[in-house]
């Protein structure tokens, strides 16, 4: 199994989301959310080719993978699988400009 490393700015997407959706529905949506996150995460480390591939312009996010949090498909995870790890580099809603924040 690969080793898990997370991004300041992923870390920060996950506070945010756990937190708009706690002031939206609750703890318990907020608490299904990051439990969700947890075991997706732990999955990729496990199955790292799973996610679809990205195509993106700029060369340190070519290898771009994403994932759709089981239970919240509209939340996308972003990351890089690499020999010994998995780098998570965002999570962000599948409505946003996603091209525009990453590349």
């Amino acid at each position: 199994m690969l080793r898990l490393t997370i991004r300041p700015l992923a870390l920060q997407d996950i506070s945010e989301i756990a937190g708009y959706l706690y002031v939206q529905s609750g703890s318990e949506l907020a608490d299904r959310f990051v439990s969700a996150i947890e075991g997706d995460l732990h999955r990729l480390c496990q199955l790292p080719d799973i996610g679809s591939p990205c195509h993106f312009q700029k060369t340190e996010v070519q290898n771009l993978r994403r994932w759709a949090v089981n239970g919240f498909e509209r939340w996308l995870v972003f990351y890089l699988p690499k020999n010994t790890t998995i780098e998570i580099v965002r999570v962000l809603h599948g409505a946003r400009n996603i091209s525009e924040i990453l590349d």
